[in-house]
């Protein structure tokens, strides 16, 4: 049974719902946008469709046969994602503006990807918003992540805009700063409850 029309426009609108909310993703593209632009974000936000693209074809493709034998997967997987989060918590508390070299990234393509595996929300696009028929076929998963993506890339752009719009008020360096130390505790918190949630389902 080929994807509907009326259901991948619905999905539209339950996605981007879900996808203004704030998260491990949207807070570096945040990030990203306050420190170096919305033009040096777009290839973060090329990760980010490329990162939900193959996690939500994970959670509805592979992952739950292969996790019904081999749980250990996920476990490892997310982990990873996590420590990847730190990592990047880390470089933005340690940024200043005052010793920046070079284009001042802090924020790479691959950490962007990996939070956006990590991100519960692809779980939730897999599971409920995404119609069951999308994973019927590749051709139909193709056509849904389409339109998803032309749903992802704009909420994207805004949020690495609100970025960008921060970073022109006041004082520049002291905004960035302070807004970089915000996000890192943020990431440091989204990253913390990850791996309590990994504790938690191994015990």
């Amino acid at each position: 049974m080929s994807i509907q029309i009326d259901a991948l426009l619905g999905m539209a609108v339950y996605a981007s719902l879900v996808l203004l909310a704030p998260g491990p993703t949207n807070t570096l593209l945040f990030a990203s946008g306050l420190i170096v632009g919305v033009k040096n974000t777009l290839p973060l936000i090329a990760a980010e469709v490329l990162g939900y693209a193959v996690a939500i074809g994970i959670w509805g493709f592979l992952l739950a046969e292969i996790t019904k034998n081999h749980s250990w997967t996920l476990m490892i997987v997310k982990l990873v994602c996590c420590c990847a989060l730190l990592m990047v918590a880390v470089k933005l508390w340690k940024y200043s503006p005052e010793k920046v070299k070079g284009d001042g990234r802090v924020i790479s393509a691959q950490s962007l990807f990996l939070a956006t595996l990590a991100n519960p929300k692809a779980l939730l696009f897999a599971g409920v918003i995404f119609p069951s028929v999308a994973f019927d076929s590749l051709s139909d998963f193709v056509l849904a992540v389409s339109m998803f993506s032309a749903v992802l890339v704009p909420i994207s752009i805004a949020w690495s805009t609100a970025g960008q719009y921060l970073a022109t008020q006041g004082s520049r360096h002291m905004s960035i700063g302070h807004v970089t130390k915000v996000l890192s505790a943020l990431l440091t918190f989204g990253a913390s409850m990850l791996f309590a949630a990994l504790v938690l389902q191994k015990t």
